[in-house]
């Protein structure tokens, strides 16, 4: 290849990070289109221009910027997905909503089925490609609210070696940091019960969490000065409020998850 090249990233949201980040370092650059085949690539992995790769079990540690020259994505091979592939990408369609607040977060809690949210495809993808161009390189909170749910849930991953998809894990992170927002004041109970009932409708067994998840906390790339940061939702269509929790708000809120 050279630098007239095209690189085309055709997968799940680790290919699309992965052949994002390969586009972005090869030769300094080159074009990158991505087709992402899982619910998760289309409505979250393949939309924004972040790409990364983990280094020493930390997520996406190394990684770039680096918009691609387009997105396509074919919804009918979804029908291929399994259910656990289904359910990883709802996890990432249910924060979009309840970040976006409004109709779609209402027509997201009667969701039935996974075909149910077929419809629905283009808005949750929509709402991610709103905050990315508000704030295309995290230089504010606007994006950094796409971390909702995902300071625990990273920490999960690496802790757990890969064995929770990334989506059960966001599921986790949004049960239990919709309790440290309402533990803080930043979140209303009845919106807080709302998102952990409709998690709890599709998770219906929790993760083990494991005793050096702590660790993996400290190694978040929000954290600033050794202080664990988290990005706690204020209430549908609210934004988030980046906050350090102390380690007995959070403890608590992990035993209500147990």
């Amino acid at each position: 290849m050279d630098r007239q090249s095209l690189l085309i990233s055709m997968g799940g949201g680790v290919v699309t990070d992965l052949g994002g980040f390969l586009a972005d370092t090869y030769m300094r650059g080159i074009d990158h289109i991505l087709l992402p085949t899982s619910l998760l690539g289309m409505v979250d992995a393949s939309i924004g221009g972040k790409t990364a790769i983990d280094v020493g079990g930390y997520k996406n540690l190394a990684g770039s910027f680096a918009p691609s020259v387009g997105v396509f994505a074919w919804t009918p091979v979804l029908e291929s997905l399994p259910v656990a592939e289904w359910r990883a990408g709802w996890a990432e369609c249910i924060k979009h909503a309840f970040l976006q607040g409004g109709s779609l977060w209402a027509s997201c809690q009667t969701v039935q089925t996974f075909t149910d949210l077929l419809p629905l495809l283009p808005e949750l993808a929509e709402a991610k490609v709103a905050v990315v161009e508000a704030d295309p390189f995290e230089r504010s909170d606007t994006r950094k609210a796409l971390n909702l749910g995902h300071t625990l849930a990273h920490a999960l991953e690496s802790a757990l070696e890969g064995t929770a998809s990334h989506g059960d894990c966001v599921a986790a992170g949004l049960w239990v940091e919709s309790i440290l927002a309402e533990e803080m004041g930043h979140l209303h109970p009845t919106h807080g019960q709302a998102l952990r009932r409709l998690i709890d409708r599709w998770w219906t067994t929790r993760l083990l969490l494991p005793s050096n998840l702590n660790v993996y906390l400290h190694g978040d790339k929000k954290n600033q000065s050794g202080q664990i940061r988290f990005a706690l939702p204020q209430g549908p269509g609210q934004g988030i409020v980046l906050a350090t929790v102390s380690d007995e708000i959070l403890q608590k809120a992990l035993a209500q998850y147990v």
